[in-house]
């Protein structure tokens, strides 16, 4: 299981959590109310805003549609969010 802790600039803190099969996200806004499934799961990075934020979305439909979540990541935190968004990415397979 891969863990990613994370000071999101938007949402605040919260973690990520991916074993192969289940993407979930934990807030300390939300608890955990975000699941997503390998099978239908879509992964896009958008370049980084005017405000230097990366917006990441994971979703069930293909080109952000669907349900699912929404994480922002600053350019100095980029390093640290990448490789976990690569080991998602590469078990999604697309």
């Amino acid at each position: 299981m891969t863990d990613l802790p994370h000071e999101d600039p938007v949402i605040g803190r919260c973690l990520l959590t991916f074993d192969g099969r289940i993407l979930e996200l934990f807030s300390e806004r939300e608890g955990s109310q975000s699941r997503l499934i390998v099978g239908m799961l879509y992964v896009t990075v958008d370049e980084p805003n005017r405000k230097g934020r990366r917006e990441i979305k994971f979703t069930a439909g293909h080109g952000g549609r669907g349900g699912g979540f929404t994480i922002w990541a600053l350019d100095e935190q980029w390093a640290a969010v990448e490789p976990f968004i690569r080991d998602v990415n590469a078990a999604v397979g697309r």
